[in-house]
């Protein structure tokens, strides 16, 4: 059998063949980058909490968690491969024992629930960062909590 005789065929099989490459190489229309860095809570390292950066002008989002150490690494949300969109970002922070049945934000009366990142850093987040092409281990944040 011969599939591939004429050139039309080989033009076929080669575009066909060129998009499976593209496809397989991410085809992210995004530039990305590594980040990592530290998160500290009144000058002391923060264990346990999330972080969220979302691109504010459109883009996947990225997660990373700290360890107890406070650093973390980002990755992105849905494809487990590490970096971020080159980009300004939102930056979200919360602790890990943040539930959705239960209102862990800060400034609930239950004590027990309360989650000890002030609102300020993630429902009413203010924080924002720039990822630079280059990438960077140095995203860090000292949150402050009265």
């Amino acid at each position: 059998m011969r599939i591939l005789s004429t050139p039309k065929s080989r033009r076929l099989c080669l575009l066909a063949f060129g998009s499976l490459l593209l496809a397989g190489c991410g085809g992210s229309k995004y530039d990305t980058a590594e980040v990592s860095g530290t998160v500290r809570m009144n000058g002391k390292p923060l264990s346990d909490a999330a972080l969220t950066f979302q691109p504010m002008g459109g883009g996947m989002a990225s997660v990373g968690a700290t360890d107890k150490d406070g650093r973390y690494t980002l990755e992105f949300y849905d494809s487990g491969q590490s970096g971020a969109v080159v980009a300004n970002h939102r930056v979200v922070i919360r602790t890990h024992r943040r539930s959705n049945t239960e209102d862990t934000s800060s400034d609930v009366s239950n004590p027990a629930l309360r989650d000890p990142i002030p609102r300020r850093y993630n429902d009413a987040s203010e924080l924002t960062m720039e990822v630079p092409a280059e990438g960077t281990d140095s995203a860090d944040f000292d949150l402050k909590s009265p």
